[in-house]
């Protein structure tokens, strides 16, 4: 599983070929090079529950761009798994 020093130096033909559903994203996530904006939510979405779990869990949604994604992107983010209330408490402070 990809996971280390990958993302930034990966072409867009290269992203697209990705099994965005099979990357270690505990391990990835460690990585500065690591960009969660690379994720494929299409791949994600139809992924087993855990593996989705740890893509959500990965993502910092404080700062997380949706402006970067296209319409049909954000269509298979899942907003019952964005962890809403760690933006919130993040907002109050």
């Amino acid at each position: 599983m990809v996971s280390k020093g990958w993302a930034t130096a990966l072409r867009d033909d290269e992203k697209e070929k990705l099994d965005w559903s099979k990357i270690n994203y505990k391990g990835a996530s460690t990585n500065d090079s690591f960009d969660t904006s690379f994720i494929d939510w299409g791949d994600i979405s139809v992924a087993k529950e855990h593996l989705q779990a740890k893509a959500y869990e990965v993502v910092d949604w404080e700062s997380f761009d949706f402006h970067s994604l296209s319409e049909q992107e954000k269509q298979h983010i899942d907003s019952a798994k964005v962890d809403y209330a760690r933006i919130f408490t993040q907002l109050k402070t």
